[in-house]
């Protein structure tokens, strides 16, 4: 048994916390004692097998215990305590089991785990004083803890321990605890078993035997080490020799794990010896105490024995009424926490029935508050730390369906939810904007459970300008993952068209489009938890606002105007980006040369633009085009009757053709065309008329045709 300490703790919960307990007690305690797995362990060495070796060999263990340790999970969402591979249960259970002493040290506000919400494994580690690390108090609170594991190392300069003398004396007080380390049989058989292998040449001088059950020796070969047993010719005295053989290694394991009990037995003692020892330079040390303890050094356990059974005693009945006392004291102190903190009334009630367990008014009001709901109350935040964030909590059970579903339950949309549910596990979803986060939980009866979520996440505020320093112009945002795929395509997470758009993000990295009309841009980000980007796009971009006139001063007429790049193809084409109809034209594009056309009915304009960022072109377009109106009667002062019109232009090819423009069949047909001379053919049924015209710009050319038999 050595007086090295083990510091058992969480590695994703406590790893800070447990290197700065383990540098406190650097300050009382020899660097080779403390164990810490992230430091001690070589590289290429086999951590499961060094953990147990020095579980195996310290002297005291630290349990580090977090606010997260009793409910931490694993990727699937199962308590960690649960999985009896987990390396906490594992070394603290080894701990509990080898029964030295384990010390639960509370850290960041942490509170004791009762028994119930332990595995089976580590029950006895709520039975187990803790100490309590502050912020406030830590170099005190290093020192108390410090004094404890001294203690519990027995590391005292005043006891007999450690003035045990050489190592022979040692050895000869151990054999008084646990006589005999091995039978004289055994001694025999390995003496008879070296006469029948040896030869007259090698065999020993004598054989010895370990004085009062000591370790044998004959000749130069000792009980423990290796035997090789060479091929004899006599096969049955082989078998026997085998047999035998196996018998003594059985032997030697038991005796192996007798001197590892009998130095623990001697530890325990020179630690019963020391703290009476302690205990006799007090004021008030009890009557016989001086006897008992020159009795025990002398070797002699029965005056010992009596003492305290004695002191045992007296102060069980003394500790019984205390605690009667403290339960009492915890029964008025839950009663007054029922009335707004019901998990804190829980935790002192459990403490008031382990204090008194024959107390049947504590039993009973336990019992009823442990058949009530429990209670969440839960916040999302952007990083650990920071404030509260307005979020969406959706509440599930937490048991799947064969197709992975589950069960919702509620939910709600807030800062803080809160939500009262009867006792068993639930998963809960927390989104704040397209940042998402999920946790499962272990609901008690009575119990609260107040938490923040940590959504890990950022947010984009964006706006797009024409060009720097200008206004924030109406765009749509679309927010993309920035990694492609095989394909080369993003996958979309979400798009908003506003002046100032604000998304919040799981950490990581986005690709933005920003679109105002025609004109568009992009870029990437890198988001980080808790930031938050804000920034302006440059679109470099201008605005168009386009009006069609038939004649300059006149009024904007319904047109359709079409927007062209000016660059033409081999081919003389241009690739068209937009059009629309309308009175007033309105386009946002970027910087660039643009060929515009308008058309207003059979009546069309063309120019050129070069667009800047930042500016805004704002003109009018003259189609030089007037209106025509035909109506056609049957005879003169009659009534219009629905017709056919042809509208061609007044010129003829040189085979003597027009081209025709347009036609419409209606009672009274509107056209507008631009200033030239035109040939208008109406017919309706067998009857026809024909004229030439002139339309001109600005002009309302208003015709009626009289019908004539063909």
């Amino acid at each position: 048994m050595s007086d090295s300490i083990f510091i058992s703790y969480r590695r994703d919960g406590s790893s800070w916390s447990a290197r700065t307990l383990h540098d406190g007690l650097r300050q009382h305690f020899d660097a080779s004692q403390l164990f810490m797995d992230v430091e001690d362990i070589d590289y290429g060495t086999d951590f499961v097998h060094k953990l147990e070796r020095e579980i195996g060999r310290c002297g005291a263990m630290l349990a580090v215990i977090g606010p997260e340790w009793l409910d931490a999970t694993d990727s699937a969402g199962k308590r960690r305590l649960d999985n009896p591979e987990d390396f906490i249960c594992i070394e603290i259970g080894m701990g509990l089991k080898r029964r030295i002493p384990v010390i639960p040290v509370l850290i960041d506000g942490a509170r004791m785990p009762p028994a119930e919400a332990l595995p089976a494994s580590l029950k006895r580690l709520s039975q187990q004083n803790a100490i309590e690390l502050r912020h406030a108090s830590f170099s005190a609170d290093i020192e108390r803890l410090a004094e404890a594991i001294k203690r519990a190392l027995g590391r005292d300069s005043g006891t007999p321990a450690a003035n045990a003398g050489d190592g022979q004396h040692g050895h000869e007080s151990r054999r008084w605890l646990v006589p005999g380390l091995l039978a004289t049989t055994g001694a025999l058989t390995l003496a008879l078993l070296l006469s029948l292998f040896g030869n007259g040449n090698d065999a020993p001088d004598q054989v010895a035997t370990a004085d009062g059950g000591g370790i044998a020796v004959v000749g130069d070969l000792r009980v423990g080490g290796d035997l090789t047993i060479e091929q004899s010719g006599d096969p049955k005295l082989l078998e026997y020799v085998q047999q035998t053989v196996g018998e003594l290694a059985a032997q030697f394991n038991i005796k192996d794990k007798q001197i590892a009990l009998r130095d623990e037995q001697t530890r325990q003692l020179s630690n019963t010896i020391a703290v009476l020892a302690r205990a006799r330079e007090r004021p008030d040390a009890p009557a016989g105490l001086e006897q008992a303890l020159a009795k025990l050094q002398s070797g002699d356990t029965t005056a010992a024995e009596a003492f305290f059974r004695q002191i045992l005693e007296r102060k069980a009945a003394e500790a019984k009424a205390a605690n009667q006392l403290a339960a009492r004291a915890a029964q008025h102190l839950g009663t007054l926490l029922a009335l707004d903190d019901e998990q804190g009334a829980l935790e002192v009630y459990r403490q008031a029935g382990s204090l008194d367990p024959e107390n049947s008014e504590v039993q009973a009001r336990l019992a009823s508050i442990t058949q009530q709901p429990g209670k969440f109350r839960l916040q999302a935040v952007l990083q650990a730390g920071g404030d509260p964030v307005q979020s969406c909590f959706h509440i599930y059970h937490a048991a799947q369906d064969i197709e992975g579903n589950r069960e919702r339950i509620t939910y709600d949309c807030t800062t803080t939810a809160r939500y009262t549910l009867g006792a068993g596990r639930y998963f809960v979803q927390v989104k704040s904007g397209q940042a998402s986060t999920s946790r499962e939980f272990e609901l008690k009866a009575g119990e609260l459970i107040n938490t923040q979520l940590d959504l890990q996440a950022g947010i984009l505020r964006l706006q797009a300008l024409l060009q720097p320093g200008g206004e924030p112009e109406q765009s749509c945002f679309h927010i993309y993952h920035a990694a492609q795929d095989i394909e080369g395509n993003r996958k979309k997470i979400t798009y908003d068209c506003t002046t100032t758009a604000r998304y919040t993000l799981n950490a990581g990295r986005y690709f933005v489009q920003a679109n105002s009309g025609q004109a568009s841009t992009s870029q990437e980000f890198e988001l980080k938890a808790g930031e938050l980007i804000n920034t302006q796009l440059d679109l470099q971009a201008g605005k168009m606002r386009l009006q069609a006139l038939l004649q300059p001063g006149g009024e904007p007429v319904q047109s359709c105007f079409h927007i062209y790049h000016a660059k033409q193809d081999i081919e003389g084409n241009r690739k068209k980006i937009t059009y629309d109809c309308t009175t007033t034209a309105r386009y946002t594009l970027d910087a660039g040369r643009y060929f515009v056309q308008a058309n207003s009915g059979q009546a069309s304009t063309s120019q050129e633009f070069e667009l800047k960022a930042g500016e805004l072109i704002n003109t009018q377009l003259d189609l030089q085009a007037g209106i025509l109106r035909l109506q056609a009667l049957l005879q003169a002062d009659g009534e219009p009757v629905q017709s056919c019109f042809h509208i061609y232009h007044a010129a003829r090819d040189i085979e003597g053709n027009r081209k025709k423009i347009t036609y419409d069949c209606t009672t009274t047909a509107r056209y507008t065309l631009g200033a030239g001379h035109y040939h208008v053919v109406v017919k309706s049924g067998e009857a026809e008329a024909a004229m030439e015209l002139e339309v001109k710009a600005g002009e309302l050319t208003d015709q009626r045709l009289t019908l004539k038999p063909t």
